[in-house]
Formats: C-alpha cells, structure tokens, sequence
C-alpha cells in the first residue's frame, strides 16, 4: 500500500483489500467495547486472525485450542502510522481495537491464481489467505466457510465471500 499518489493508473482498481466489496449484509464476531485488541505485533489488514478467548488478544497467528473466535480483518479499523517517514499502514498496532468480520463480501489480494468457488484457506501462524478446492489440504491452512467470488492471477484484487456457493 502507498501513501501519496505516484502514479495514474488508466484502469482503476477493482478495489482496496480488506474493504467491503458489496452493499450485501456482512456480520462481526460480537464483543464487548475493548475487549478485541492487537497483540503485541500488531495485526494485519486484509488477513485472517483469532482471539484468544481468555485475554481478548488478537493475532495473525492462531493461539491454539483457546481461540474459538476468529474472523477477517477488515479495512475500516483504527491505525496509527507509526513507521519513520511511512506514509501508510496495513497494521493495527498492538494495543488498539480491532474488528472481526465472519460474515460478509470483501476484497483481497490473490497471491495465485484463483477461479471462481475454490474456498478460502487460512494459514494458521501468518492469516494469510490461499485458495484451493473445497476438502483439500493446504499444508498449516484452514479452511473457512468464504469462497472466491471472482478470478484472478497473483496480485489481482479480487472479491471473496461466504454468501457463495
């Protein structure tokens, strides 16, 4: 992600990762006020994360059995750019509230080719998002309930769901 406009593309881009993709419904993963807050490094936009259900932490990494809440991270969240002479940010920095998403219609960046249904796979020590086919075995991956609503080849922005399929 950049900061200030170096370029003019001649085709916008479909959209930002981690935002909504649809006016469709979406849902969050209820908690009380400051009970969801980045763990020490922070959290990725744009990624999968879990909370462990003890403290409220929030990671890209998932806690172990003790993490029953989980969900997308999504783009409307509060960050801080904290970086020397950074211009932009995709981490909600340790200690501030974040949002769950476990429902809804959102952008993200493929990082292979991607056709249209193949499920979302989260890898369970980064969040990262791959795709393969629904019951297949993506080495230290879940799978989720959200499909990929659109194709792409790596570093197309596309749109995944679970309303899908």
């Amino acid at each position: 992600m950049t900061g200030f406009q170096t370029s003019v593309a001649r085709n916008l881009a479909l959209g930002m990762p981690g935002d909504f993709a649809t006016a469709n419904p979406y849902s969050s993963v209820p908690a009380l006020s400051g009970e969801l807050t980045a763990g020490p490094l922070g959290v990725l936009i744009a990624a999968w994360a879990w909370a462990d259900d003890t403290t409220g932490v929030v990671t890209n990494a998932k806690p172990g059995s003790n993490a029953n809440r989980q969900g997308f991270v999504g783009l409307k969240q509060r960050a801080v750019i904290t970086g020397y002479m950074a211009e932009s940010t995709m981490t909600i920095n340790a200690g501030m509230e974040v949002t769950l998403y476990n429902g809804g219609d959102f952008f993200v960046r493929a990082t292979a080719t991607v056709t249209i249904g193949q499920k979302v796979f989260v890898n369970t020590t980064t969040g990262a998002i791959t795709f393969a086919a629904a019951g297949a075995t993506v080495a230290g991956s879940e799978e989720k309930k959200f499909f990929a609503m659109t194709a792409g080849v790596s570093g197309d922005v596309i749109i995944i769901s679970d309303k899908g399929f």
